[in-house]
């Protein structure tokens, strides 16, 4: 099942959630590139899921038999257009899922995603990832997607 967790169970459980998020942000070269210290970058985003004023970042999860799937979005505010976007910052698997399941909660994902965005006014959802997956979504199931390169270009040489 795909939820969103609340800051309570979050601040319960931030054990397991710290570890699936580590190795969201180790699961590929693009991701690695952008952040120098899991530390760091765990304790920013432990603080930002937990601000009581302020809800602009959710973790979400797929638990079947265990932590499956973690997924983090953040809601972006255009100062300049006035625009709310939910950027989809991350969908990791970190538990052993069949195929079957595997299509199952992308499904539930993108479903529950659409709502919550649509529920907070967001006018859209952007994301970024190194997955090909994704890619071919936009493609062949995700009509009147626009599609715009991210790309990171380090200034120093990688470690």
């Amino acid at each position: 099942m795909f939820r969103m967790l609340d800051q309570e169970e979050i601040q319960f459980n931030w054990e397991e959630y710290e570890g699936a998020i580590s190795e969201a942000i180790n699961a590929s070269v693009g991701s690695k590139a952008m952040f120098d210290s899991d530390k760091k970058v765990l304790g920013h985003i432990y603080k930002k899921l937990t601000n009581p004023f302020n809800s602009s970042m959710q973790l979400w999860v797929v638990e079947e038999d265990g932590l499956n799937y973690v997924v983090l979005t953040q809601i972006q505010y255009c100062e300049f257009t006035g625009r709310k976007t939910l950027l989809w910052f991350s969908a990791t698997k970190v538990g052993d899922v069949d195929t079957n399941d595997m299509v199952k909660a992308y499904q539930e994902g993108e479903n529950g995603l659409k709502e919550y965005a649509k529920m907070n006014d967001c006018e859209g959802i952007c994301g970024y990832t190194d997955l090909d997956y994704f890619a071919k979504k936009v493609k062949e199931d995700w009509d009147g997607a626009i599609t715009r390169y991210f790309f990171y270009l380090p200034m120093k040489e990688a470690a």
